[in-house]
Parts: structure tokens; C-alpha cells; sequence
């Protein structure tokens, strides 16, 4: 938000053909990590409490600050890191 003349105004970026406000640019985060990461922890951690007990719940706490360290100046490190893990490291040519 911008003001001018003592009114809010919103920022609009004219770069495009068509005016797009700086919000929809944006990237949508829970405290910090896009939602499907979140998510993924989040029933990853629940699982593992069931399985091994409440001492998994510290280990959950440290992921998720870790997880909000790292996604800190680029929202979509933890997808990235994601995909690279999950694509076959052997070329069968």
C-alpha cells in the first residue's frame, strides 16, 4: 500500500500489457513455507509421532525452523530441493 496525498492507494505494476497489482505477484506462505510444503511436514510429523512417540514432536519443531530458515529468501528452495531428490540419477540413454 502507497499513499499519496493522504489516500491508500495499491501498487500496480505497468510493466504488462495488462495491469497486474503487486500482490497476485506474490508467493502465498503459512509463517514463512508455501502451504504443500507445510503440509507435507505437518503429516509427515503426525505420522511419526503415532509410530515413535511424542520425542519425534522436537525433531518436527527443529525441521520447521530449519525449513523457515532456509525458504527465508527464496520461497520455493524446499520444492526445488524436492523435485532434484525425487528425479533418477542414472541416464539409461
Amino acid at each position: 500500500m502507497c499513499y499519496e496525498n493522504g489516500m491508500k492507494t495499491t501498487t500496480v505494476l505497468s510493466d504488462y500489457s495488462i495491469t497486474v497489482r503487486k500482490s497476485l505477484m506474490e508467493v502465498d506462505t503459512i509463517f514463512g513455507i508455501r502451504a504443500n510444503t507445510l503440509l507435507g511436514l505437518l503429516v509427515i510429523s503426525i505420522l511419526m509421532v503415532q509410530l515413535v512417540g511424542l520425542y519425534f514432536l522436537f525433531i518436527s519443531v527443529i525441521a520447521f525452523m530449519i525449513l523457515r530458515t532456509l525458504t527465508k529468501n527464496d520461497p520455493y528452495f524446499a520444492e526445488i530441493v524436492m523435485e532434484n531428490m525425487m528425479q533418477q540419477e542414472i541416464y539409461y540413454g
